[in-house]
C-alpha cells in the first residue's frame, strides 16, 4: 500500500477560519545522486514564482524516516475550494519551470492530493503560528462508515480542559487516494518537544475518568481497519531554503 501524506501546512495555522477548509500536497522522490541538484532546483523555483505577494504560498518538508525517508513533501496552505478556481497568474508558468527544471532530477513523483481539514476538532493552543521545525504524522484507515470525529473530539476536550500545549490537526482524504485515510498531525520545534503520549492519556483519563481511557482505546479499534498496513507514522523536517518566505 502507497503511503500518504497528510496535508501538514494546515496544522501550522489557526483553525478559526469559517467555511469548508482544503489543501492539497505531493511527494518527490529525487533521483539517486541527484538529491543536491533536486534541492537547489526546487530552491530556485520557488523563489522565482512563489515569494512575491499575490503568489502560491508553498511549504516544504523532508521525510527524514520510514520508508519514504529521503523524499520531500510540497504542500499549499488551506483555504476553501475556491482556490483551485482562482489561481494566482504565474501559475502555468511556475509549472512549465518545474516540469522543465526539476522534474529531470525526479525519480518518483507522487499524485496530488487533497485534504480536508477537521477544524472543529483540531487544536493550537500554543499561541504559535507559521510551519512547525518537526511534524509527526500519523495516518489511519478506517472501516466503511467509520468516523474518528467524536474520539478526536474527547481528546480535544481533554487538553483544553487541562490546558495542554499543543498544535494538533485532524484531516481526512478527499481525493487522490484512499478516501477511507485520516491522519492526524502534531507540530513540534524539536524532537525533544515529542515527548510520548503518555501525558496526553493521563489528561484524557483525568478529564474523562477513571476507566474512560480504556474505554476510548475499544472505541478506536473498532473504527480502525483490521489489517497491519492500517496505521502508520513518520516524521517531516520543515525545509525553509525550499518553501515560500512567510
Amino acid at each position: 500500500m502507497k503511503k500518504i501524506i497528510v496535508m501538514m501546512t494546515i496544522c501550522a495555522s489557526l483553525f478559526a477560519q469559517q467555511g469548508q477548509l482544503v489543501s492539497w500536497n505531493r511527494m518527490y522522490k529525487p533521483k539517486l545522486g541527484k538529491r543536491d541538484a533536486f534541492i537547489k532546483a526546487v530552491s530556485d523555483k520557488t523563489k522565482k514564482y512563489n515569494s512575491k505577494k499575490g503568489t502560491q504560498v508553498i511549504r516544504t518538508y523532508e521525510v527524514i524516516n520510514g520508508p519514504n525517508v529521503g523524499s520531500f513533501v510540497r504542500g499549499g496552505l488551506a483555504g476553501g475550494w475556491e482556490q483551485f478556481d482562482n489561481p494566482p497568474k504565474n501559475q502555468q508558468a511556475g509549472r512549465d519551470y518545474w516540469f522543465k527544471n526539476v522534474m529531470p532530477h525526479v525519480e518518483k513523483a507522487g499524485a496530488q492530493k487533497i485534504w480536508e481539514v477537521l477544524s472543529d476538532v483540531s487544536l493550537n493552543s500554543t499561541g504559535e503560528t507559521g510551519p512547525g521545525d518537526i511534524i509527526r504524522v500519523r495516518y489511519y484507515h478506517l472501516k466503511p462508515g467509520a468516523s474518528m470525529v467524536p474520539l478526536a473530539q474527547k481528546l480535544k476536550e481533554a487538553m483544553v480542559a487541562t490546558k495542554m500545549k499543543s498544535r494538533v490537526g485532524w484531516y481526512r482524504l478527499n481525493s487522490g487516494g484512499d478516501r477511507s485515510t485520516w491522519a492526524v498531525a502534531s507540530l513540534h520545534n524539536t524532537f525533544s518537544d515529542m515527548g510520548d503520549d503518555q501525558s496526553l492519556w493521563e489528561a484524557y483519563e483525568k478529564h474523562h475518568g477513571k476507566g474512560s481511557l480504556d474505554k476510548f482505546m475499544k472505541e478506536f479499534g473498532k473504527l480502525v481497519q483490521s489489517n497491519p498496513k492500517a496505521r502508520f507514522a513518520e516524521d517531516y523536517r520543515y525545509r525553509p531554503d525550499m518553501s515560500s518566505p512567510e
